[in-house]
């Protein structure tokens, strides 16, 4: 701490002053002086404070303890303070997420070749399982059933006809040639 021997010395610190309001109340405060006061003006509570700010230090001088006053926090201390706690909560979250991952890969390769081979069998059999259903359905239906669902297809088919052909241009190829994808209707025999 630099050499402060006079009023006018201690008087040149600059503290951070917090301001506090409660209700209709005005606490200012200097932690490090330990010095608060209160009033419902801040501008009065600002004069109160100097006040007894000038009555702390005098009180000090006169015992000849000037050595025993702390000197004002700097904003960089403050700060640095903040970022080293930002920097160790980070580091606290990565490790958190490290571990869940070590966990969650762990299990999935303990677990994941089994899960994993079932889900990958049914994934496979789906479009089987499609056809098969559609194929039984078609083959068990009535004449008349199958007819009327017949209808019924080649009228959405209609109505679809002019969007279609709005699309058509997309599939058509820089030659000029268009490409057409075959598609394979099972039709029910009359037997």
């Amino acid at each position: 701490m630099k050499n402060l021997k006079t009023l006018d010395d201690l008087l040149s610190l600059n503290y951070t002053v917090v301001v506090n309001k409660t209700d209709d109340i005005y606490f200012l405060s200097i932690s490090e002086l330990n010095i608060i006061v209160k009033d419902k003006k801040l501008d009065e509570a600002y004069k109160k404070l100097e006040i007894e700010k000038m009555d702390y230090f005098q009180n000090i001088i006169s015992i000849n303890a000037q050595s025993t006053v702390s000197e004002p926090e700097s904003i960089n201390k403050i700060v640095k303070s903040n970022i080293s706690e930002i920097i160790s909560y980070f580091y606290k979250i990565s490790i958190a997420v490290i571990i869940i991952l070590s966990l969650t890969i762990g299990t999935w390769l303990l677990i994941g070749p089994a899960v994993s081979h079932k889900v990958y069998s049914d994934i496979i059999q789906i479009p089987t399982k499609v056809i098969r259903t559609f194929n039984n359905r078609i083959t068990t239906m009535p004449k008349s059933e199958f007819d009327k669902k017949t209808s019924e297809l080649r009228k959405t088919i209609q109505t679809m006809k002019p969007i279609i052909d709005e699309f058509r241009i997309l599939f058509i190829e820089s030659d000029g040639i268009e490409q057409v994808d075959t598609v394979i209707v099972p039709i029910k025999n009359d037997e």
